[in-house]
């Protein structure tokens, strides 16, 4: 009985964050889809934010294109890598995903994000809060991939956690952001307001840019100590 019990939680635990993966996924899809259509436009959400001459630039854009569809797939590879029946039954599957997830991460999804955050919004600090999202994340994710390799199964693990948290941090971004546009509109806070400066645009994206990356780590942090690790991993692989 003392040994179901643990069992039973990180089942639950597993499919809880697979439901809540799918579902953010579907947010992720569902943001990007509009730009991937005819005629592209370039004037609404992110890109109704920019600059005439960001999105008039083929640089930019080109890496904004491979940025979304990137991060779309990378999206959507990781969450079968975090599903323990998935690991256990079809490992051979489990190194290729792997595999995929690493290599557009690492050779687009991170690239195309570091150039695009040197034209972030915000100002200087949410330009530094976006170079070192896409830096780190890069890093998280090369050595998750290294230790796979080196079959450090339990540090493969705890990497590839960090590396999805930083995924899933566009995600966040946009949480924050309708969060505090919620709480504007529920006390009436008109922008721009000289008595709360700090919920407003640029100062608002400080935080929001900071705070969708470290959020996310410290979540990531969190399980990690937890030990859904050992839980996921199961006695094969500990």
């Amino acid at each position: 009985m003392s040994n179901l019990r643990p069992k039973k939680l990180a089942q639950f635990t597993t499919l809880f964050l697979l439901l809540l993966g799918s579902f953010f996924v579907l947010i992720m899809l569902n943001i990007a889809l509009p730009y991937l259509l005819p005629p592209f436009p370039t004037d609404i959400d992110f890109l109704a934010n920019k600059e005439d001459y960001l999105t008039q630039d083929a640089f930019y854009m080109s890496a904004f294109y491979t940025h979304i569809t990137s991060s779309c797939l990378v999206l959507a590879l990781g969450l079968p890598l975090f599903w323990p029946y998935f690991l256990q039954k079809f490992p051979l599957w489990h190194r290729r995903l792997g595999r995929y997830y690493s290599y557009l991460l690492l050779f687009l999804a991170a690239p195309s994000g570091l150039i695009m955050a040197f034209s972030g919004s915000g100002g200087i600090w949410a330009k530094v809060a976006f170079v070192c999202q896409a830096l780190l994340w890069w890093a998280l994710t090369a050595q998750a991939f290294r230790l796979a390799l080196a079959k450090n199964f339990r540090g493969h693990a705890a990497f590839m956690i960090r590396s999805y948290a930083f995924s899933l941090s566009a995600i966040s971004l946009r949480l924050f952001s309708y969060l505090i546009s919620y709480l504007r509109y529920q006390y009436d806070i008109p922008c721009p307001s000289e008595s709360f400066p700090y919920l407003c645009f640029p100062q608002i994206y400080v935080f929001e840019a900071w705070g969708s990356w470290l959020f996310n780590a410290l979540i990531a942090e969190i399980l990690i100590a937890k030990g859904l690790i050992r839980l996921y991993l199961g006695p094969k692989f500990n």
